[in-house]
């Protein structure tokens, strides 16, 4: 393979990741706003990618693509899969201190990390990947022209490249300010209970406080948390601190108490 061959070989594979993570990232995204019941922006990168798709796609291709037996190709695409889903907790929990989708409840998991459902879901996905979606993407590929798939690549290069790092600075000191949050929210929903106690008798007075300390609350989260680990929360309902596995439930619970008053 000559050094343009490989070059242009690498540059189709990164487009694959771009494309099947942004695949992922819609599967994702809909799949958790309508257990939500509102949109949630799924991923751990700001953009509309989930990158662990990407990667399990051009896993499966380079590792499986000559696989013929469907049943050989189900069962491998889902043990390749769940070996990546399980790199990739194990990963950002030591990078960030904190587990971002958790298993242990369901049945079969391994370590809550992954489980025997999530393998059947991925070699189904597997399946379908090799003998139905990707042959026409290859071929959709190869038409683009080598000018272009220099440009796509490199687009995709820098942004994917600036999104991460935005991202990882936004997470640095996650447990530290989850921490941070859960004592001033603490603080701003007692401040809220004796105030709303003293002026019951006036509606008026005690709807302005009601308010007043809901703004508090609010503050104190935003005041304490980056952008990027408030969109995890968010986008993230299993997000939990192994070390400390109360703080966030903890601080959850106290940003639903403003919701409800």
């Amino acid at each position: 393979m000559t050094a343009l061959a490989a070059l242009l070989f690498c540059e189709k594979l990164f487009l694959w990741f771009v494309f099947y993570s942004f695949c992922g990232w819609v599967y994702e995204t809909v799949l958790i706003s309508v257990q939500q019941r509102h949109f949630v922006n799924r991923g751990f990168l700001n953009g509309p990618y989930c990158p662990i798709y990407g990667a399990g796609a051009i896993a499966i291709y380079l590792l499986l693509w000559d696989v013929s037996n469907p049943f050989a190709l189900f069962v491998a695409g889902g043990v390749v899969a769940c070996i990546l889903e399980y790199v990739t907790s194990y990963v950002l929990e030591k990078a960030f201190g904190a587990r971002w989708w958790d298993y242990s409840q369901r049945p079969f998991n391994l370590n809550g990390r992954t489980c025997l459902g999530a393998a059947v879901v991925f070699g189904a996905f597997s399946l379908v990947f090799v003998k139905v979606v990707h042959p026409p993407v290859m071929a959709v590929t190869d038409m683009i022209p080598m000018t272009v798939l220099h440009i796509l690549a490199i687009a995709f290069v820098v942004i994917l490249g600036a999104d991460t790092t935005v991202t990882i600075a936004g997470l640095v000191g996650f447990s530290e300010r989850v921490q941070a949050a859960v004592d001033a929210v603490t603080v701003a929903v007692e401040k809220l209970k004796t105030q709303t106690s003293e002026r019951a008798a006036d509606a008026t007075a005690h709807n302005a406080e009601v308010l007043r300390s809901a703004s508090a609350i609010r503050d104190a989260v935003v005041q304490r948390l980056t952008v990027q680990q408030r969109r995890m929360l968010h986008a993230f309902p299993q997000l939990n601190l192994p070390d400390r596995s109360d703080l966030i439930p903890r601080l959850r619970e106290l940003i639903d108490k403003r919701h409800r008053r």
